[in-house]
């Protein structure tokens, strides 16, 4: 695997806690897995961040999500992380999302460049399909391995003024040899897939 491609899926593996201090993809308490009410995708809680950081200030754009919660294999998780930018302001909020409400909010305590995400973007549970029939169902059942991560945003894998990308990591149980495959969010085509 390329060192730079190492590098940013350390990067995706450590941004959760920091962002959202939810610590992470961790079930939230009196979350059943097996129970579909408590889960959703990105795009279902989209709105209720939306509205959270338009009261925070009127020109707030989204330019980062992630799961905040486990994933299932279907995309949905029981709470989202979105990072928002306001250029009036000049700082960025996090919102998380918990089963249709707002969890937590605040400032980000550093810069985040990205740049902000079109209006336009392949739901989760799309990304997660294409990324699972592009080899990580197969890995999932070669290694054990689960779905870690569900990473929205643009410049990750492509360039800055590139089309946004989902960035799925799937992670064995001993936490080793990471598998990371990159969706075009734009037409949902394969980008890349990174095994290592």
């Amino acid at each position: 695997m390329p060192r730079l491609a190492v590098r940013t899926i350390a990067l995706i593996s450590s941004l959760g806690p920091v962002i959202w201090g939810c610590g992470g993809p961790a079930q939230p308490p009196g979350v059943d897995p097996a129970r579909t009410s408590d889960l959703g995708s990105a795009r279902q809680a989209l709105p209720v961040a939306e509205a959270a950081a338009s009261a925070w200030m009127r020109d707030a754009r989204l330019i980062y999500l992630e799961n905040d919660s486990a994933l299932d294999v279907r995309g949905s998780a029981a709470a989202w992380g979105f990072l928002f930018h306001s250029e009036l302001a000049d700082s960025w909020r996090n919102v998380a999302v918990n089963r249709g409400q707002v969890a937590h909010e605040g400032p980000l305590p550093f810069p985040f460049a990205g740049p902000e995400l079109p209006a336009a973007w392949i739901d989760s549970n799309r990304a997660i399909g294409i990324a699972e029939d592009s080899g990580g169902r197969e890995f999932r059942q070669r290694t054990g391995a689960t779905l870690e991560h569900a990473v929205l945003g643009r410049g990750i894998f492509t360039d800055w003024n590139g089309p946004p990308t989902w960035t799925v990591v799937y992670r064995p149980p001993d936490g080793s040899g990471e598998l990371a495959i990159v969706v075009n969010a734009a037409d949902g085509s394969l980008l890349s897939r990174f095994e290592g």
